[in-house]
């Protein structure tokens, strides 16, 4: 066996710990008139606002800020971090949750790749945005994450070494990490966010319909079925969150002035609907099996 570009020229990959999914048999199409999809005003019985989530941290996570920087044997500096009330704190980034919602919906929509030829054409692009230099066409994002930031202070930052990484091995189809597959020599410490740590995003929606809204909520792991992993180190079992749902503040179309602050019991309330609604692509129970197994869910 050859080993990947990434790790050192004298071992073989670590055994793989993922499994090269095909996404959903069909490409879900885009739901409705191209006018309820745009930015600049609300569609009627469409939902606009944002849904406040927790991420509860089931595995360490380390959303990485580059390489790793040794100091006396204790790394340093290698999670992304923010000012927050003059004290720099972990942060998961909004970009790292859409890019891994994202790639959960194009295996349960059907295809959508930002680099796929008919990317415009898919329910995944028209909700997450795509530019399409071969048609010299794009689309802002229908969906999107704020920075996830602590809930309660600020976490303490842990230790955990991680094999030196191997660039992944081609193969057809998204890959879902599950738990690591045999010994892993690990070398290289790694600042991680701990387990048992909560954090705190807002899912921003413009002009989404009710089962557009059930299929998001579902990538997010919402339904109960799996865990969202995000971050680096996923091939050594790092980065598992639980979703949670807080609050809202949604409108539907021109119905009411103004918005609508849901409390925690409605907002659950709406996730439930809005999964009961949802809309996948013929042929997603192979692949939501596979996210299953791999990253395991309930309550």
């Amino acid at each position: 066996m050859r080993p990947g570009r990434g790790g050192p020229p004298d071992r073989t990959p670590p055994p793989s710990n993922y499994r090269a999914t095909p996404a959903a048999a069909t490409k879900l199409a885009p739901a409705g008139r191209s006018d309820d999809r745009r930015h600049h005003r609300l569609a009627p019985d469409r939902l606009s606002g944002w849904i406040s989530l927790d991420l509860v941290t089931i595995d360490a996570v380390h959303v990485g800020s580059g390489a790793p920087v040794l100091y006396e044997e204790i790394v340093r500096g290698t999670t992304v971090s923010i000012s927050n009330d003059g004290d720099f704190v972990p942060v998961i980034p909004g970009a790292s949750l859409k890019g891994a919602v994202r790639n959960v919906a194009e295996l349960l929509l059907g295809g959508g790749a930002p680099d796929d030829r008919d990317v415009a054409s898919t329910a995944v692009g028209d909700l997450f945005g795509y530019a399409d230099d071969r048609a010299k066409s794009a689309l802002a994002a229908r969906v999107g994450f704020d920075d996830a930031l602590p809930v309660a202070g600020e976490p303490a930052l842990g230790i955990a070494r991680l094999p030196h990484p191997f660039q992944p091995r081609k193969a057809a189809g998204r890959r879902i990490y599950g738990p690591p597959a045999g010994v892993l020599r690990t070398d290289v410490p790694y600042e991680v966010i701990p387990s048992g740590e909560r954090f705190r995003t807002r899912l921003h929606l413009v002009n989404v319909s009710d089962a557009e809204l059930g299929a998001v909520l579902t990538c997010l792991g919402l339904d109960g079925t799996f865990n969202l992993r995000v971050g680096g180190g996923k091939f050594a079992g790092l980065g598992r969150v639980r979703c949670e749902a807080v609050e809202a503040w949604v409108r539907r179309g021109y119905e009411s002035p103004r918005a609508e602050r849901l409390d925690r019991t409605k907002t659950r309330e709406l996730v439930r609907v809005a999964i009961e609604k949802r809309t996948l692509a013929n042929g997603h129970e192979r692949p939501l099996e596979v996210l299953r197994q791999a990253l395991g869910g309930g309550r």
